[in-house]
């Protein structure tokens, strides 16, 4: 499942870490040395070695990508080089989203939620009244925006931020991915093979039968009818009616899919 998926992610770097520092105390005793010396820094690769977990291009040159330890690297040259970002937070971030070069958002674990306004030259820590982990974002324009994570939480602004609302998902199963195709209709996806779909904004979460308990790590829609959803074990589902019904397609591997994105109906 995407959740414990990042959670193994998550204990193995910081095992990782801790095996590292253990071992330089370990040398350092060896040769008499009762300090360690806090002048050590990251040689490679640069500039950091956290999972990365998402990423938002505009472009093909501008894009951000988010990860462990609230990690967010920018680049300007299509990602030949990257310039890590203040994020102000040491949560793992799940997903980051933007509108235009200068606002974005990224969400996180233990409801970490940050918006910047000026392309992540600073990021600012919102208060989404959770602490449940968020793993999916998206905006749709500079004012209406919506997160979806653990415990079936779904949370929407109307003020680009300001205030974020509770919405009734009506499930209690971790939501993966959130996409809105418009300001009214949209969709989630999560664990059981959990498939819901809003046509008001999210004032209202209706079920839908994906035909499946494979976990579901993403969803996208490239219109009104035609969406997917991928997951566990190279398992790719299609509707072609609005998410009303979801056939199985062949994706030739049996490999974890994170993630879905379509240019057009045929595409993607």
């Amino acid at each position: 499942m995407k959740s414990i998926y990042h959670l193994l992610q998550h204990l193995s770097v910081k095992m990782a870490a801790l095996f590292f520092f253990g071992l330089v105390f370990i040398q350092s005793g060896t040769y008499g040395q009762s300090v360690v010396t806090p002048d050590w820094k990251w040689q490679n690769p640069l500039p950091q070695s956290h999972s990365l977990k998402d990423e938002c291009f505009l472009d093909n040159q501008n894009g951000w990508t988010v990860g462990e330890f609230g990690t967010i690297l920018k680049t300007t040259n299509s990602g030949r080089s990257w310039l890590l970002q203040v994020s102000g937070t040491v949560n793992s971030l799940e997903d980051v989203h933007f509108v235009d070069p200068q606002i974005g958002l990224a969400v996180g674990w233990s409801g970490t939620i940050l918006k910047t306004s000026n392309g992540g030259n600073s990021w600012q820590g919102q208060t989404s009244g959770t602490t449940n982990h968020l793993y999916s974002a998206q905006f749709m324009g500079a004012q209406n925006g919506w997160v979806a994570g653990q415990n079936g939480t779904i949370l929407k602004t109307s003020n680009g931020g300001g205030d974020w609302v509770a919405q009734n998902s009506g499930t209690t199963k971790n939501l993966n991915s959130i996409y809105f195709h418009d300001d009214l209709n949209g969709w989630a996806a999560g664990s059981s093979g959990a498939i819901l779909k809003t046509n008001n904004g999210g004032q209202n979460w209706e079920t839908q039968n994906s035909g499946t308990t494979t976990e579901l790590n993403s969803i996208f829609f490239s219109d009104a009818q035609n969406g997917w959803a991928v997951g566990l074990f190279g398992r790719i589902f299609k509707s072609n009616d609005g998410g009303t019904s979801w056939q199985i397609q062949s994706s030739e591997t049996t490999n974890l899919l994170t993630s879905v994105h379509f240019i057009n109906a045929q595409n993607g």
